[in-house]
């Protein structure tokens, strides 16, 4: 090695750091890139597409914002085509071509596109409400993954959590490892199904009753 290359040192921060792996829809830079220049430019693109059906499509796109969230990323963009706003997840998009057309700039269809996601996401979940005897900063490490709404609660040491969810089994395991105790404001249905998942744990561990304290 000559004398410049052995005198390189990497950054101190990129020296310091090991990161772990997260499994996540792979989304190659290029049309991160690729996108951020062309909503820069607000320069219609073209792309094929491919729904959550599998159901292939060519899309002209005016493209507006892209989005990250709960590890994926999306773009926000009005759908020429289609006439409307459509958001776009990205591992799903492929062989973008920008068109050098040039668009106007359109108001957003919410405050922001992080909130017109979440309204579109939300709409197949189930909004669960909880208060959670914990601090926020230990109930936001316990629920990284979800998306939900955290809160200081109206008592010490209390957290007031909104969060939408797919799956209400795997909400019930984060609170499980929280080991803090918590409880369920809405909906109804959801306390039941927390006490049959007690029953069910209760049966395994040989003790059909919970034991007396």
């Amino acid at each position: 090695m000559d004398g410049e290359g052995a005198g390189r040192r990497r950054p101190p921060l990129r020296a310091s750091l090991e990161t772990g792996r997260l499994v996540a829809p792979a989304v190659n830079p290029a049309l991160l890139a690729g996108l951020a220049e062309a909503i820069d430019d607000r320069e219609v693109v073209r792309f094929d597409y491919s729904d959550r059906r599998g159901e292939e499509s060519r899309r002209r796109v005016e493209p507006h914002r892209q989005i990250h969230l709960l590890l994926r990323w999306y773009l926000l963009g009005w759908d020429l085509d289609r006439d409307d706003w459509q958001v776009f997840r990205l591992d799903r998009v492929r062989d973008l071509v920008r068109t050098g057309v040039r668009h106007a700039l359109r108001d957003l269809p919410a405050d922001a596109a992080l909130a017109y996601l979440r309204q579109g996401l939300n709409a197949d979940r189930r909004r669960v409400r909880l208060v959670v005897r914990a601090r926020p900063d230990r109930v936001a490490d316990a629920l990284k993954f979800e998306d939900a709404e955290i809160h200081p609660g109206p008592g010490e040491r209390e957290t007031r959590v909104t969060v939408w969810l797919d799956s209400w089994e795997r909400l019930v395991l984060g609170l499980a490892h929280l080991d803090a105790d918590f409880s369920v404001l809405e909906p109804e249905d959801f306390r039941g199904a927390c006490a049959a998942f007690a029953r069910r744990l209760l049966a395994a561990s040989g003790h059909p009753e919970p034991p007396s304290t």
